[in-house]
């Protein structure tokens, strides 16, 4: 008996965090509308520039711990990534460009290339391993013979 109200506590409070998580989660997300990607547009002499953002919304429920109720935890994020230009009547979409992007890409280079070279190495040892074991060459006949000097 004490099992299965424990089982029914503990899919209640699953279910309670669920909601929670779902709340949160509706919460963010109506934040997340095309005025936060979209900014109010700036106009000067002529020229209209709207800015625009990479939005990201997450929410998450972690395990419980120990009988205790499991932690939730949600959070948002933006990032410019560009504008749009409207002038003569002609819209033309701009990307700003991040120079940490580039800088992140050119440090993980050398990473990438001793990864794949100690992939390369780790392949080849257990490829000539494997062949090693499935070719079978036998030794000449005057190398079992032994010599009693």
């Amino acid at each position: 008996m004490a099992d299965t109200v424990d089982d029914a506590k503990r899919q209640a409070e699953e279910a309670a965090a669920d909601d929670v998580v779902g709340r949160l989660a509706g919460l963010l997300g109506g934040e997340a509308t095309a005025k936060a990607v979209f900014g109010p547009p700036v106009e000067r002499d002529g020229v209209t520039v709207i800015p625009l953002a990479r939005v990201r919304i997450g929410a998450s429920r972690g395990p419980g711990l120990l009988g205790r109720r499991p932690p939730v935890a949600a959070g948002a994020q933006s990032a410019p990534v560009g504008f749009i230009e409207i002038r003569e009547g002609e819209a033309v979409y701009r990307r700003i460009h991040d120079p940490r992007r580039l800088l992140f890409a050119v440090a993980l280079m050398p990473l990438a290339g001793a990864a794949a070279f100690a992939i390369m190495a780790v392949t080849g040892v257990a490829a000539a391993r494997s062949l090693r074991r499935m070719v079978h060459v036998p030794r000449p006949p005057w190398a079992l013979v032994r010599r009693t000097d």
